[in-house]
C-alpha cells in the first residue's frame, strides 16, 4: 500500500501533465470476476477509512491546483466543457464514469478499468 505522502507525490506527477480531466476511482477488488486478482493479498488493501483519507487527499491537490470537484470522483479545469457541464446539468454518466458527451467509444486506463467500443 502506497503511503499518503507517496501517494501525493504521484499526484503531483499527474498534474505535472496538466490534464484537462481527472477521473479518480478507487481500485475494485472483485476477485470472483478478475481472476489475476486472487493474487493480492486484501488485507494490504487499504480499508475503507483510509480509502476515504486517500480520496480527501486528492481532492485538496487537486481543487488547490484549480480543478473543480465533479459529482463524486471526477475533477476537471474551471474552463473545461465539463465543468461547464456539471454547472448547468447537461453531464451525461456512462458506466464509466460522468461526460460531455455520448460517444460510442470509451477507453479505460488501470488496473480495473473497462473499455467499450461498437463491435463490443
Amino acid at each position: 500500500m502506497k503511503t499518503t505522502e507517496r501517494f501525493a507525490e504521484t499526484l503531483q506527477k499527474l498534474l505535472s501533465l496538466t490534464p484537462d480531466r481527472i477521473a479518480l476511482f478507487g481500485y475494485a477488488h472483485v476477485p470472483w470476476m478478475a481472476r489475476r486478482q486472487k493474487m493480492i493479498d486484501p488485507t494490504a488493501l487499504p480499508n475503507p477509512k483510509a480509502q476515504l483519507r486517500l480520496f480527501q487527499i486528492a481532492q485538496h491537490i487537486f481543487n488547490a491546483d484549480g480543478y473543480q470537484s465533479i459529482c463524486i470522483d471526477h475533477f476537471a479545469l474551471t474552463n473545461d466543457p465539463m465543468t461547464l457541464a456539471s454547472q448547468t446539468g447537461t453531464l451525461f454518466r456512462n458506466f464509466q464514469g460522468y461526460t460531455t458527451d455520448q460517444s460510442k467509444v470509451l477507453i479505460g486506463v488501470g488496473a480495473s478499468a473497462i473499455s467499450k467500443f461498437p463491435q463490443g
